[in-house]
């Protein structure tokens, strides 16, 4: 007695619609996954000396000083004091969804390049970001991966057929004294 999933696979057909959406689906989790950006942060410390709502209101002001006109590495250098990002204008270099505290991630998820963030709050302290740059690696064509996906989704399907009738086996394995009728 013999179950194997290729024994499956000519079983199981993949209607176009379930290909198009599971492409769809990749792409959405490329492109939420994938996306590097380039970040630069002005962070203000809480601490002894200055509790949240004072650090909050230096990001304020800093966040004011761009407005008006001072570039980001200017700013990073007089109010960060995260030392070394400072130095080189703030910049955390190239980072990608989940590299960073939550906070912070939730914050640039909803930013595009050259969007200043408000203040937001994170363990570390209260920090202004910038996205500087975004990379967005391209997703190969709905033709260049019919075929993985075909057999990905055939795969999935014949596993979970095989695992229908491993329970019915069981059942019958159970229930009969010889293995004539299971086989059967």
């Amino acid at each position: 007695l013999e179950l194997k999933p290729e024994r499956y696979r000519d079983q199981v057909e993949i209607p176009e619609e379930q290909i198009r959406a599971e492409y769809e689906a990749r792409k959405q989790m490329r492109e939420n996954t994938a996306t590097r950006r380039e970040v630069a942060h002005v962070l203000i410390n809480v601490n002894d000396q200055r509790d949240e709502n004072a650090a909050i209101e230096r990001a304020r002001q800093a966040r004011q000083a761009l407005q008006e006109g001072s570039r980001f590495a200017e700013v990073a250098r007089e109010y960060s004091d995260d030392a070394a990002p400072a130095a080189s204008g703030g910049n955390l270099g190239r980072v990608g969804q989940g590299a960073l505290p939550d906070p912070l991630d939730q914050a640039l998820a909803g930013m595009d390049v050259g969007d200043v963030s408000e203040p937001v709050v994170s363990d570390a302290g209260v920090h202004l970001l910038k996205v500087i740059e975004e990379e967005r690696p391209e997703m190969p064509s709905l033709a260049d991966m019919r075929e993985q996906i075909v057999a990905d989704l055939q795969r999935a399907q014949s596993d979970s057929l095989l695992a229908e009738d491993l329970v019915t086996l069981e059942e019958l394995v159970y229930e009969h004294s010889d293995l004539q009728v299971p086989a059967e």
